[in-house]
């Protein structure tokens, strides 16, 4: 992604996410991937890229690559659209 350097680590470590609560997005932009960018997105957001919803997967059908369209939780955890099942490659 094109764009402004993390400040905390000095490289374009930005990727796309979304915070999803109650089924409405309460924000949208670009959160960091590293480990102090994360930190710094979690005491702002209360959750970080690994956990917030990833828009990219949106209308994605490639179970092997992406899995289950992921939707975040307002307690930081995230959870599929089809319960109980893992359908990434290897599991």
């Amino acid at each position: 992604m094109a764009g402004a350097y993390c400040m905390y680590c000095i490289r374009r470590c930005f990727v796309s996410r979304q915070v999803i609560v109650g089924g409405q997005v309460l924000w949208s932009g670009h959160m960091a991937t590293c480990d102090r960018g994360k930190r710094h997105d979690r005491e702002a957001l209360g959750m970080d890229s690994s956990t917030a919803h990833n828009p990219v997967w949106d209308g994605c059908e490639c179970p092997n690559v992406c899995g289950p369209k992921q939707v975040a939780t307002a307690t930081g955890s995230s959870a599929t659209d089809q319960p109980g099942t893992d359908q990434r490659a290897g599991s």
